[in-house]
C-alpha cells in the first residue's frame, strides 16, 4: 500500500475551492452545498443499484435509476 503524507493542490485553502472552469468561490456557499448534496444523492442510488444485481425483476427500475444517475453527474459538472 502507498502511504501518502502530504497532499498539495497549490490552490491554496482560504475558505474557497475551484470549480470545473477554475472559477473559486466559497467552501460555504450554496452551489457548493448543492455539489454535495447531488454527490450523496449519486452514491446512495450506486448502492442501491449495487444491492438490485441480479434481480432481472428489477431490471427496470435499475435501468431509470442508472439515467438519474446519468443526470446527476451533468447536474453536477455545471
Amino acid at each position: 500500500m502507498i502511504k501518502l503524507d502530504k497532499i498539495y493542490t497549490r490552490g491554496g485553502d482560504d475558505g474557497e475551492t475551484s470549480l470545473g472552469d477554475g472559477a473559486r468561490v466559497a467552501k460555504i456557499s450554496a452551489r457548493i452545498e448543492a455539489l454535495g448534496r447531488l454527490e450523496t444523492a449519486n452514491a446512495m442510488i450506486g448502492v442501491t443499484r449495487s444491492a438490485m444485481q441480479g434481480q432481472e425483476k428489477l431490471n427496470q427500475t435499475n435501468q431509470e435509476l442508472s439515467q438519474i444517475q446519468n443526470e446527476i453527474f451533468d447536474a453536477g459538472s455545471l
